[in-house]
């Protein structure tokens, strides 16, 4: 008995160390639920209907999707049947960016059958909301995120980008924030699609992405930012 309570707390004490050298090794995560598995349930509908942290910037949600394995959340990034239709997932960063420091941010990405280059993330300095679909762009603050053509119609893949913080970014909000007529929208495969479609109609694109496991750490320091307060005020809130 005593050797099975030593070796359990031996154990119990590896895994600390493992998950403090892990945290130091590969950073800190700024961003709240990253995963998305943390839930929000929604008492009117009866279901659970959104990621906790994580919000819309109008009064429609974006999509929630669960699997066996995982969730996920997808995101409306153009519709050619009504102009500007777009949809936007927001948080909080756990901690503000510090200016001047190495930054890197990564997802995974899901595409559709449309390829899309001009969607990405854009840091504000506060919640953004909106009754429209088209949120406006600030170039400065903007991060764009790019799938290469190379990528396969269905298939997850991730998708890094590094810059250098100013140190105004406080909130992420992700999606396309271009208008329709800057939107450069191909088809990752046309002859496939337009030989599965039954009616092709190039007027009727609708592109949306489905993304996942969304990290950001900086690169230039390995101290941890106290992040409770934000974590318990964007889990009460959302």
């Amino acid at each position: 008995m005593i050797l099975s309570i030593r070796f359990d707390f031996i154990r119990f004490l590896l895994g600390i160390v493992c998950f403090v050298f892990s945290t130091f090794a590969i950073g800190q995560n700024l961003i709240a639920n990253a995963a998305f598995e943390d839930i929000n349930f929604c008492h009117k509908y009866d279901e659970n209907c959104s990621p906790k942290a994580w919000r819309s910037t109008t009064p429609k949600l974006f999509g929630y999707h669960k699997t066996e394995t995982e969730r996920f959340i997808s995101l409306l990034l153009f519709n050619a049947a009504r102009k500007d239709d777009r949809k936007y997932a927001q948080t909080e960063l756990l901690c503000p960016l510090e200016a001047g420091k190495r930054y890197e941010i990564s997802l995974h990405i899901r595409p559709n059958q449309f390829h899309i280059a001009s969607f990405g993330m854009l840091f504000k300095q506060q919640f953004s909301t909106s009754n429209k679909g088209l949120l406006e762009l600030n170039t400065s603050q903007f991060l764009p995120l790019n799938v290469p053509l190379s990528a396969q119609e269905g298939e997850w893949l991730e998708v890094r980008q590094k810059f250098v913080a100013t140190g105004e970014e406080r909130f992420l909000v992700l999606g396309n924030f271009l208008s329709d007529e800057a939107t450069k929208i191909v088809l990752f495969d046309e002859k496939k699609y337009k030989k599965k479609a039954k009616h092709y109609d190039a007027d009727r694109k609708r592109v949306k992405y489905a993304f996942d496991d969304l990290q950001l750490i900086c690169l230039d320091s390995t101290s941890l930012c106290d992040t409770s307060g934000v974590h318990l005020r964007l889990y009460t809130d959302s």
